[in-house]
């Protein structure tokens, strides 16, 4: 499974976890077929750095991401 795919069940959540997800839904450059955990958070600091908010959602995110991987 890609992040892509995993974090997509989120992007109808009123939550931290689903505004990430639409933003990624929306992000032209994410890379959808990363299943890596370091190139997925490689790619957020890279392009988040540490935005308000984001910071912890991703983090939350890539926790319940490889749990499921």
């Amino acid at each position: 499974m890609t992040f892509f795919d995993f974090i997509a069940r989120y992007r109808g959540e009123q939550s931290p976890l689903g505004d990430l997800a639409r933003d990624i839904y929306l992000d032209d450059n994410f890379p959808t077929e990363a299943t890596d955990p370091d190139v997925i958070q490689e790619y957020f600091s890279r392009i988040y750095g540490k935005a308000d908010g984001f910071e912890m959602a991703i983090s939350k995110a890539l926790d319940y991401f490889k749990r499921e991987v």
